[in-house]
């Protein structure tokens, strides 16, 4: 530990970049994309950790780890696009409404909305 600049906060927030700027980049591109198969998930995972730990601590880059973060998120969305060119889902992903949960709306939803609205505002101008 000696050796990290910034300290123990700082090598926490580099180990976090093994596994969540991956799983950002399959969420983001599972919420827009209905093309994209899981087996390319499952590969841009496995290749944003070695790539991410190898670059991180093997190569040692003159970079931040923030901008390395940047640009495995980019280079994570490229293998996914790239490997469900080549290994597509059979079928479109479609949600289907199962009518299992009653997704009616509350009945307060905008008076208690509004209050929690004007209490953020008030607390705002209070500490302010």
């Amino acid at each position: 530990m000696y050796g990290v600049e910034g300290g123990i906060f700082t090598y926490l927030q580099q180990l976090n970049g093994t596994h969540s700027v991956p799983i950002l980049a399959i969420v983001i591109v599972g919420v827009f994309s209905k093309r994209v198969s899981g087996k390319a998930a499952n590969i841009a995972i496995l290749i944003s950790v070695v790539t991410y730990l190898v670059t991180l601590y093997g190569i040692e880059p003159d970079i931040s780890f923030l901008h390395l973060m940047g640009i495995l998120f980019v280079l994570t969305v490229v293998v996914m696009f790239v490997i469900s060119y080549f290994i597509p889902r059979e079928t479109d992903f479609v949600q289907e409404y199962t009518k299992q949960v009653d997704i009616t709306n509350w009945r307060y939803l905008k008076p208690v909305g509004a209050i929690v609205v004007a209490l953020v505002i008030a607390l705002y101008v209070a500490m302010s």
